[in-house]
This record gives structure tokens, C-alpha cells and sequence, in this order.
């Protein structure tokens, strides 16, 4: 066997074969460095110029994924000159992505649920996924289902054509179904970390605040004057047996994670201070203040009241509008405790103003029945079936925008974008939206080097750049055996199988 090569990267001692890349032997060695065009197996691109780093002796930059280590090199990645290309060049690849990220119903949800997602797992059967989807912005999703006011429905773009999508009472499935099945659908809590908070208020806000909190680490105890949790959302369901059933089922899953619910405790103004001696955060949701009482929450959204006292609540009244500020409102207050800072995502906003327009024949579904408002929906599948995937079939994994918010770039206005070009089918069933595409070129080196079929290349030049398909698969058999892994590489979904 031969001997392996020795550097250093980022003052870290590593190892590499002879041939072997930095960028291969630093992934395989558990260190991270940013890349969007590398793929283990095939040939250096060196497309993305986010993989730089800077190497002891040499004048200018070098990229991890096409430079073999030499004994005793030292290169590193952390450094300002690297930080500052590396930041440089996303910022170019972001200001030719017409990111479509969000679709009109997930940026208009006030809880934040990833409807993408969601929709895309009901469509596939998979309703157990579907409500880990929904778990992952709220431990209440089917009592705030029943509520909602389906904001996300109004933004829907099925509803230039025909009927909007029903995603409230897909979502409301999806909470009863795992209830009939006693299917407990928690994420995995964080460890202990020895904190202890106190949520006033038992509502929709206090109790999405309570259950995010226990997820990250902290023992937390809510107290509620009333003899019931759930506040205005269990009013608001009052006189309907199956749904206070359904809160209560969700409220049990709250207190199994490890909250402790205390009902018929009155919290004034005067005991935050004895309060706050026995917890290290006090956080109140106390819903609309009144006028001439003692409820210190005088502001909509997140406060800090200082000394580690924190209040949330919603303007707008709706139980999601609550339950997602309180989502908020658990972020920051483990913020507080942890000392660090809440991470914001700079995710890019779509520039194809996807909500509105009309439609060219070409893009009209083909179940699409101009004029039908039909109520009630056949089965969750079909009604998911129905979604026009106006957000990024990327979403939430690609990989342009976990690169964007692990170096916190925004999505520039270079003033110079090409005007919106329609996806184009190519070989094999795909869809190709050069909108998308960054032109790293990963897909075509793919396609070439490990299904060995060569179908796509470049063309073009400048803004008319793009990814061509030497073969469009109409005048007999098609070469492309679909293996799809052009579609598994790109980093932003500008390849995707072509929905039946």
C-alpha cells in the first residue's frame, strides 16, 4: 500500500492519496468545505470557485477540488482573502438564480409550515412524513388547522386555473390520522442543558413556544389562570367534540415531551420578579393586553421586558399567527440562554412573481377544469396531486441555498439578468430551467463520466448560455436510460423528473 500523502488544512493534520484532491481527502476526513460543483467520482469542474483556499507559498487562490496535496502543504480555508472570493463568487452565481424558492403558499403561511414539503409527501402516500413536516413548525397542527383562516389557499396559483389547493384540510388529516394510528411524531430533543423557563400562558403562542424550547434542551413548565390549556384556540373549537378531542390529543404530546402544565395559576405584574428568581426566563403570551390591566405585554410580536423576561404575542389574533410567534419567540429566548445569536436565512426571494399572471396553454395542468369549485376532495393523494410545484422542487436541501445561509449572502440585484426563460423537456423525462441553472456543469460531466451516455453539453454564450441536450429523443429509441443522477447532482434543482 502506498504511503499517504501529509498537510495541513486549517492548522489540522490530514492525509491523502496519491491523485487525490483536498477537497476529496478533506470530505472523507469529516472536514468541511464549501462546494457546489464536486462530486465524488467524477472530474474537478471548478465551476462554483467556492472550494478556494490559500496555500502557504503560492501568490493567488487555489481550489480545494482540483489541486492534489504535496507533502507538508498548508493550506486554509478560514481566512479573509478566501472569505471575501468565496462571498464574491456566490454572489455572481446568486444574481443569475431566478430562485422560485418559496411557492406563494408557504411564503403566505403565518406558522411557517413548509408547505412544499408537505404537499409533496401527502402526494406520495407518505402521511407519516407529511406530519413530521408540519411538527417541524408547530406541535399543534391540527387544531390550528380547523381554525385557519387559509391564507395559503387565497396565494395558491391553482386557483387561476380552477379550485384551489385544500391544504387546511390536508393538513387536518394528516394530525387525525396520526392520532387514529397513536402515532407519536416528535423530533429529537436536544440535550439537556440545565435551563429552566416558565411560558405564561397556555395558548396556541405559549404552548409552540413551550414545545420548541423542550426540543432544544430546556425544562419548561406553562401556567395558564384558566382550568384548561389551550386558551382562545380550545374557545374557538368550543361546541365541537371530535376537535377539543383532537386539541387534547395534541396538547398530551406537548406534556410527553417533558413540558409540565400547571392550569388554574394567575400570574400579575407583581410576581414576575419572584418568578424570574426561580426560572432563568420567563417568557408571557398573554394575548391581547386590556385595557387599564396588568398584562405588561403592550406590544404585538417578540419583546425583551429585560432581566430575562420576554413577551410574545400575534396582532393579528389568528391561532397560527400565534403559534408562529411563538415558534420566534422560542428562538429567541434560547438565544438568551445559550448565548447565541438566532440565525437569520438569507433565502433568495423568487423574481418570477410566480403568484400572479396568467397562463399560456402550455402551462395549464392537464387536469385542470376551468370553473369547477368542488368542496370536498376525493382522497389526500389526488388533492396533493393537483399542486402545480410553483416552488423549487430543490427545496428545502439544495445546495445554492444551504451555501447562501451558511456564509449569510443575499441574493444581489446585479442589474444585468437575463429576461425568464420557460424550462425546456430534455432526454429522459426531465425538465431543464435554465433559470436555475448556475452552469456549474456537474449534470453534463454526470452524464458523460458515470452513466457514459454524453447527452448534454454547453451552448451558448453570455446570458444565452446554457445546458443542451444533443439528443431530444424523437426519432427512436432514447439513449437515455433515466438513471436520473444529473437530476441527484444539481445543486439547485434545475434538473427534475418531468411529473406525468
Amino acid at each position: 500500500m502506498s504511503e499517504r500523502i501529509r498537510f495541513k488544512l486549517n492548522g489540522k493534520e490530514l492525509s491523502a492519496r496519491a491523485g487525490q484532491s483536498v477537497l476529496s481527502s478533506a470530505l472523507e476526513q469529516g472536514h468541511h468545505i464549501p462546494h457546489l460543483c464536486y462530486a465524488e467520482g467524477l472530474s474537478s469542474g471548478g465551476g462554483c470557485s467556492l472550494c478556494l483556499m490559500e496555500v502557504r507559498g503560492m501568490p493567488r487562490l487555489l481550489r480545494a477540488c482540483s489541486t492534489a496535496p504535496w507533502e507538508g502543504m498548508e493550506a486554509r480555508t478560514d481566512t479573509e482573502k478566501v472569505q471575501r472570493a468565496r462571498e464574491g463568487a456566490l454572489a455572481l452565481l446568486l444574481g443569475d438564480h431566478r430562485g422560485d424558492c418559496l411557492a406563494p403558499c408557504t411564503l403566505s403561511c403565518p406558522a411557517h409550515i413548509d408547505c412544499q414539503s408537505f404537499i409533496r409527501r401527502v402526494a406520495a402516500g407518505d402521511m407519516p412524513g407529511a406530519y413530521d413536516v408540519l411538527m417541524k413548525a408547530l406541535p399543534l397542527p391540527g387544531s390550528v388547522g380547523l381554525v385557519c383562516g387559509e391564507p395559503c389557499r387565497r396565494a395558491c396559483r391553482r386557483g387561476l386555473v380552477d379550485r384551489p389547493l385544500s391544504l387546511r384540510q390536508l393538513q387536518v388529516l394528516a394530525a387525525e390520522e396520526s392520532r387514529a394510528a397513536a402515532r407519536s411524531r416528535q423530533p429529537d430533543r436536544a440535550e439537556a442543558t440545565g435551563k429552566r423557563v416558565v411560558v405564561v400562558g397556555g395558548g396556541a403562542c405559549g404552548l409552540t413556544a413551550a414545545w420548541f424550547l423542550a426540543m432544544d434542551g430546556h425544562e419548561v413548565t406553562v401556567l395558564d389562570k384558566k382550568s384548561y390549556m389551550g386558551g382562545g384556540l380550545r374557545d374557538a373549537l368550543s361546541g365541537r367534540p371530535d376537535a377539543q378531542a383532537l386539541l387534547d390529543w395534541e396538547i398530551e404530546q406537548i406534556a410527553a415531551a417533558g413540558v409540565k402544565l400547571a392550569v388554574e395559576r394567575t400570574v400579575s405584574a407583581a410576581d414576575l420578579d419572584a418568578l424570574r428568581g426561580q426560572y432563568d426566563a420567563v417568557l408571557l403570551t398573554l394575548g391581547e393586553p386590556r385595557q387599564g390591566g396588568d398584562n405588561p405585554v403592550l406590544d404585538g410580536g417578540f419583546n425583551s421586558l429585560g432581566n430575562g423576561i420576554f413577551s410574545a404575542r400575534s396582532r393579528s389574533g389568528s391561532a397560527a399567527a400565534a403559534a408562529g410567534h411563538g415558534a420566534s419567540a422560542a428562538a429567541e429566548v434560547n438565544a438568551y440562554l445559550t448565548g447565541k445569536a438566532v440565525k437569520k436565512k438569507p433565502a433568495p426571494r423568487s423574481r418570477r412573481r410566480i403568484a400572479a399572471g396568467s397562463f399560456d396553454a402550455a402551462e395549464l395542468p392537464a387536469d385542470a377544469e376551468p370553473g369547477c369549485d368542488r368542496p370536498v376532495i376525493a382522497s389526500p393523494e389526488q388533492e396533493a396531486g393537483r399542486c402545480m410545484s410553483c416552488g423549487c422542487g430543490a427545496y428545502p436541501d439544495c445546495a445554492l441555498l444551504r451555501c447562501a445561509d451558511e456564509l449569510s449572502v443575499r441574493q444581489p440585484d446585479l442589474g444585468c439578468a437575463a429576461p425568464a426563460r420557460r424550462p425546456q423537456p430534455r432526454p429522459g423525462g426531465m425538465i431543464y430551467d435554465r433559470d436555475k441553472c448556475i452552469l456549474c456543469g456537474i449534470c453534463v460531466r454526470a452524464c458523460g463520466e458515470t452513466a457514459g451516455h454524453g447527452l448534454l453539453s454547453f451552448a451558448g454564450r453570455g446570458s444565452a448560455s446554457g445546458i443542451l441536450a444533443l439528443f431530444d429523443g424523437q426519432d427512436g429509441d432514447e439513449p437515455c436510460s433515466a438513471c436520473l443522477r444529473c437530476e441527484e447532482l444539481c445543486p439547485t434543482g434545475a434538473l427534475l423528473h418531468r411529473k406525468d
